[in-house]
């Protein structure tokens, strides 16, 4: 079965915590069982199915410490990198950019981060506008890779980058054309000069 005849949904439906990084034995039953009938196969676990099965989850405790006003209002907050890890992708800005904005966040953190898909724009904004983060190779190509990276902050960065990953992000169809384009220019003009 040719790969471009393969779709496969899964829907922002929260955290994860790592459950979707993997592949499991029902995909290649569903892949099996739609050729095999000749139609397409929708599988959805349940969700205990999924609790028992899925090995990639962990249990999480973590200590918070919150300072909120009488409205409920987050003026504060005080965690751990996981704490931050999910409060970076709270649709609130005011929560996401503070989080991003935690002095006690590492570059691991702020890597993982640029290559969110879950993230507001303004998270990625502040990502690429802080050079020290920017010269920090692996931080720069996860945030050029991602689709929601804006792209105007994306398209000066695309030059840094070496080529082997220029000629992958060329023709990379999850980011956004301009992106794809500007990865096209630099690549030919590199490749000319051999």
């Amino acid at each position: 079965m040719p790969e471009s005849a393969v779709r496969v949904v899964a829907r922002d439906v929260g955290g994860s915590y790592g459950t979707r990084n993997s592949s499991y034995p029902e995909h290649a039953l569903v892949a099996w069982a739609a050729r095999r009938v000749g139609r397409p196969v929708k599988w959805t676990g349940t969700r205990l199915e999924t609790f028992l099965t899925d090995y990639q989850s962990r249990d999480l405790v973590s200590r918070v410490e919150l300072a909120l006003d009488a409205q409920g209002t987050f003026l504060a907050f005080r965690g751990d990198k996981m704490i931050r890890m999910i409060l970076v992708r709270e649709r609130n800005r005011i929560v996401a950019t503070a989080a991003i904005r935690n002095p006690r966040i590492t570059e691991n953190e702020v890597e993982s981060i640029a290559g969110m898909r879950n993230v507001e724009e303004e998270v990625l904004r502040i990502i690429g506008t802080r050079r020290d983060w920017m010269q920090k190779y692996p931080i720069m190509h996860n945030l050029i890779r991602n689709p929601k990276a804006p792209v105007g902050l994306v398209v000066p960065l695309i030059n840094r980058l070496v080529l082997r990953d220029l000629k992958g992000l060329k023709d990379d169809k999850g980011v956004s054309e301009p992106v794809r384009m500007a990865a096209r220019k630099f690549y030919l003009v590199r490749t000319q000069k051999r």
